[in-house]
Parts: C-alpha cells; sequence; structure tokens
C-alpha cells in the first residue's frame, strides 16, 4: 500500500484492495487507519486534474463497494453495541 501511488495505475483500486484483504478476519483499527493514511496520500499523488485511466475517481471511489466496505467498518468500530476496541491513537489517525 505505501507504494501503491508509484509502482500501480491504478493506485486507489490497489489501496482499497489490500484493505480487503488484510481486514478478511475482521475489524484490524491500525489497518484501518493505516489504510486510510495511504489513500489520502495517493489521493494527494495525483493533484487537482488526475488524469484517472482506468482507476477511480472520487465520485466513482464513493460508489465503490471497496469503498463501501471501509465505511462498513468505520460504522462497525464506532458503534458502541458491538464492544469493539478502536483505540484513541487510531481513530485520531483515521479522522486526520
Amino acid at each position: 500500500m505505501r507504494s501503491s501511488h508509484l509502482l500501480y495505475q491504478t493506485p486507489v483500486q490497489q489501496v482499497l484492495s489490500e484493505y480487503n484483504k488484510l481486514t478478511a478476519r475482521g475489524f484490524n483499527c491500525d489497518v484501518l487507519a493505516t489504510s486510510l493514511e495511504h489513500l489520502s496520500n495517493v489521493i494527494q499523488a495525483r493533484g487537482n486534474r488526475p488524469h484517472v485511466f482506468a482507476d477511480y475517481t472520487l465520485s466513482e471511489m464513493d460508489q465503490s463497494w471497496r469503498m463501501e466496505k471501509v465505511a462498513s467498518d468505520i460504522i462497525f468500530a464506532l458503534n458502541p453495541e458491538n464492544n469493539t476496541f478502536f483505540s484513541p491513537h487510531n481513530m485520531a489517525r483515521a479522522s486526520r
């Protein structure tokens, strides 16, 4: 994930795909925070007027099932009924 903006032609899809692979066994707050940081870096590296060919645009990313998985994991982690540990450190990293 760390170098996806350099190595892949579809870095947004790559970061989201790696997140889905890493969370196949369940929620992990460190993986969520790290993935969101890498996703932010990829979007910043693309610039203001990105040329996306096969990768997600920002509007397509909102409709992606991979991004839906990230959003559902955040909702799951913040729900107090699930008794999930979401450390304050990783919560702050994810909110940035």
